[in-house]
């Protein structure tokens, strides 16, 4: 599941129900509070893009927006009255839209995940037998569709996108569980276990590799 930071700390925004329709298109919403955690959250911690709010970060959303989409190449939503000349400017640093704030948490909702879609790579990966759609989080084993779970999808396409490349366990246990658990690594190999009991029947070796002290990768091998 990618991870949208939401800078806003107001109350005007309800941001449960942003969080409950931003997860059926696998995402999730992070508050952050300061200019500070922001960018330390958005940058350091590899967020898929950032929505600032125009009235509780006035004096900054201009300058925040210049460095995360000029400079950092991440896709930035303005929340606030897109008649205010701050809006305007925010959009001329490179933010992809301005959001009503007082428009409906549906209508935020669908324009945020818009303007973050670019930023995912869509498409079905193939490695082996495996065929994986990474919009739907569909699996496919020699064109026999596998059941997965939730925690089993969100850690396999994190991988899949990621074909072949070893991805850390921070990162892992971050973008599936949150930031609160980038120390339980018995998840990944509970979650890893399950996933490879689905994924590599009749194999020899597995398809989702441990690289002891770092992380875990999909391997790339010919499509068969």
């Amino acid at each position: 599941m990618k991870t949208i930071t939401l800078a806003i700390h107001s109350t005007g925004t309800d941001t449960i129900a942003l969080n409950d329709g931003a997860k059926r298109a696998g995402f999730r919403f992070v508050v952050s509070e300061s200019v500070r955690h922001l960018l330390r959250d958005t940058v350091m911690h590899g967020r898929a893009g950032a929505v600032i709010s125009l009235s509780d970060f006035s004096d900054s959303a201009v300058a925040l927006t210049r460095v995360l989409n000029r400079e950092c190449g991440l896709p930035v939503v303005i929340l606030g009255d897109p008649n205010d000349p701050l809006a305007s400017a925010a959009l001329r640093a490179g933010a992809t839209d301005v959001v009503p704030q007082d428009a409906s948490v549906r209508e935020i909702t669908v324009r945020i995940l818009a303007a973050m879609q670019p930023a995912q790579s869509v498409q079905t990966i193939r490695t082996g037998n495996l065929a994986f759609d990474s919009l739907n989080n569909r699996l496919w084993v020699s064109d026999v569709e596998v059941h997965l779970t939730p925690t089993e999808a969100a850690i396999l396409r994190i991988l899949a996108l990621r074909l072949g490349e070893v991805v850390d366990d921070r990162s892992l246990l971050e973008e599936v569980w949150g930031f609160e658990y980038i120390d339980a690594v018995e998840y990944l190999r509970v979650y890893t276990s399950y996933l490879r009991s689905k994924i590599d029947r009749g194999r020899d070796t597995s398809y989702i590799q441990r690289t002891w002290g770092r992380g875990y990768r999909l391997v790339r091998e010919a499509v068969t």
